[in-house]
């Protein structure tokens, strides 16, 4: 079960104050800030789990029409195949990288834009479904979209 908290947290190496989600194993997704401004709404998060750390982009505005949806589009791929450079060789198999996905589906789907950003962005609940961008990661095949979360 995944809970969304806000305080001292260490993120990017540095103890801040943030509001991340957390579930019953300390995996965590952390809010380090956005690409661009903030009413684009392209969030970047950390997800820490264990020895596994890493920065990915999220986002629920449609960057063309500038409105928010009941969902979230995650590009994971390049967040992968980045992390993956920092991992002994074939840690993140086809199968972690799903239960990465999972993980993080879960988590964004308790996510709420706190306080001001609520405002700023005009959307006071959380998203209903998450998907996903994996072409840049090396060991993606889109014969794998049916098993993605």
């Amino acid at each position: 079960m995944w809970t969304m908290k806000e305080g001292p947290v260490l993120a990017r190496s540095l103890s801040m104050e943030r509001f991340y989600v957390v579930n019953d194993v300390g995996t965590k997704l952390i809010l380090v800030g956005f690409d661009g401004r903030i009413e684009e709404g392209v969030e970047r998060f950390e997800y820490q789990e264990n020895n596994l750390l890493f920065e990915f982009s999220a986002t629920r505005v449609d960057l063309q029409a500038g409105t928010v949806r009941d969902f979230y589009t995650v590009w994971l791929g390049g967040a992968l195949k980045a992390a993956s450079h920092k991992l002994p060789p074939d840690t993140l198999t086809i199968d972690r990288a799903q239960s990465i996905a999972k993980n993080i589906k879960e988590a964004l789907l308790v996510w709420r834009y706190p306080g001001k950003l609520a405002d700023i962005l005009s959307c006071h609940s959380s998203a209903h479904d998450a998907v996903f961008i994996m072409r840049q990661w090396d060991k993606w095949d889109p014969a794998l979209e049916g098993r993605w979360p």
